[in-house]
């Protein structure tokens, strides 16, 4: 529980930077659907952590890994550890995929993996505006903040 705690610390101090993606299976290249090359990208049911390090060796992203089974989330948790990258780049937890556990606004890239069933509300809540979701074979972006950037004087 303690190293959750000091990984999620760093991944929130992260939350202020802008992210990209790779490839995924099937020859699908996230990073260039999603077109951004660093800040934080969570990426859903990606069982042994293969998408998110991918995708930290060829960005500058950050990764929240999240899993619904437990023994999932150990086995992530070594295969990031053997790449170098756990606790660094890549902090990986528990969760259903209906619920991300990210602050709203705080994501710039969504990524389900592994048939990942994440409501597009979601998706949405947890990403920053103009942020890419990659939900099976649909794109989405959250549109910018109503108001935002419209000067009257």
């Amino acid at each position: 529980m303690r190293a959750t705690g000091i990984a999620l610390i760093g991944l929130a101090a992260a939350c202020a930077v802008s992210a990209p993606f790779p490839r995924a299976s099937g020859g699908d290249d996230i990073l260039a659907r999603i077109g951004v090359p660093r800040g934080i990208c969570a990426v859903i049911e990606d069982g042994e952590c293969r998408i998110a390090i991918d995708l930290a060796r060829r960005s500058e992203l950050t990764f929240w890994v999240q899993l619904a089974r437990g023994e999932d989330v150990e086995a992530a948790r070594r295969a990031a550890d053997a790449a170098g990258l756990y606790g660094t780049r890549i902090y990986i937890g528990k969760g259903p995929p209906e619920r991300i556990s990210l602050a709203d606004g705080c994501a710039d890239a969504v990524v389900a993996a592994g048939g990942a069933r994440v409501p597009e509300a979601e998706a949405l809540r947890v990403l920053r505006p103009g942020g890419i979701a990659r939900l099976g074979s649909r794109t989405i972006e959250r549109p910018p903040l109503e108001g935002a950037d419209d000067w009257t004087h």
